[in-house]
């Protein structure tokens, strides 16, 4: 299935299901993740490669994902997959085990 689209118009009315256009317009894209679920990880290495992936999306297809209106979606996760990495790393340092 392929998607065409006529315009940023067709994103934005498409906010529910921006998961599946992400998916769609960017067969590269990381693992997409609610932010709520973010909150729930305790893999610091997982959270580590995922923060990176996201990076790298974001630093590929930044002015694509401005166009399209779906760059404040993709830095949410991006910022909270941040936070929660930083808060797993207090935590282990603060119990001394990293």
């Amino acid at each position: 299935m392929t998607l065409k689209v006529i315009s940023s118009h067709f994103i934005v009315t498409m906010q529910s299901k921006v998961p599946n256009v992400i998916k769609l317009l960017y067969k590269s894209s990381p693992t997409i993740v609610e932010p709520a679920r973010v909150e729930k990880m305790h893999d610091l290495a997982n959270i580590r490669q995922l923060e990176h992936a996201y990076d790298e999306f974001i630093l590929a297809n930044q002015h694509s994902l401005t166009l399209y209106e779906l760059i404040d979606y993709v830095l949410d996760i991006r910022d909270a997959i941040t936070i929660r990495r930083y808060q797993l790393e207090r935590y282990y340092s603060s119990k001394n085990i990293i």
